[in-house]
């Protein structure tokens, strides 16, 4: 599972195909409950070879409802204690919301596990993950300043804690509203600052698209 868990972080799919069918064959006499994460992973691979919206949703919420029945898919729990599969599980369905033009609902659902992480301080690299997805879905509905306000919350959240898996891309998604704001000069800055860190951290085709992106959207050469 942890392994399931590096590849999806990673973007590795072929290596999480492998795992998959490794821990379907492990607990396939277990309880409900050890096959959530596979539930979990088993919707992202299938999002990610563009399968079925309604049958990456229905495995999302097959995984949920094995600790969190009540769960409707839109209604935050606020009294519910969350584990940290249940917030990336609801997360992936807000992520799926995205996908299918429903901005509204994802961002109830982002709003919702960042107030519940503010609230129960709970571990920071799922708060960063958060907010860079809410930073995304303010930029589908063209509310650039929040997004950029977000981002710069989330770059300092990142910066406090050391998570630098997600600076780069929240410094990325900054830039990009700043830049939509006709403040090209400060998403000039912002734009170099996110390419370098991709480039630190080996992300090289990261760092082109961000480069290409940069030049033919908005017409900033770095």
């Amino acid at each position: 599972v942890q392994e399931m868990v590096r590849n999806m972080a990673d973007g590795n799919y072929e290596e999480l195909e492998y795992q998959i069918q490794k821990v379907e064959d492990m607990t396939r006499k277990t309880s409900q409950l050890e096959r959530q994460y596979l539930y979990f992973a088993k919707a992202e691979l299938l999002r990610h070879k563009r399968g079925k919206s309604e049958e990456v949703t229905e495995l999302l919420m097959k995984a949920v409802h094995i600790t969190l029945p009540q769960f409707d898919e839109k209604t935050p729990l606020y009294d519910n204690l969350l584990t940290f599969d249940e917030i990336m599980i609801i997360n992936a369905i807000a992520v799926q919301y995205a996908e299918n033009r429903k901005q509204t609902d994802s961002l109830k659902l982002g709003y919702w596990l960042k107030q519940y992480m503010e609230q129960r301080v709970l571990d920071s690299r799922q708060k960063a993950v958060i907010v860079y997805d809410i930073s995304n879905w303010l930029a589908l509905s063209k509310e650039y300043e929040q997004a950029y306000k977000i981002c710069d919350e989330g770059v300092a959240f990142c910066v406090k804690y050391g998570n630098l898996v997600m600076l780069p891309l929240l410094i990325y998604n900054k830039a990009c509203a700043l830049a939509e704001l006709c403040r090209k000069d400060e998403a000039k800055k912002y734009f170099a600052q996110s390419i370098t860190l991709f480039e630190i951290m080996k992300l090289d085709e990261k760092a082109r698209r961000a480069t290409d992106w940069c030049k033919s959207q908005y017409d900033i050469e770095l």
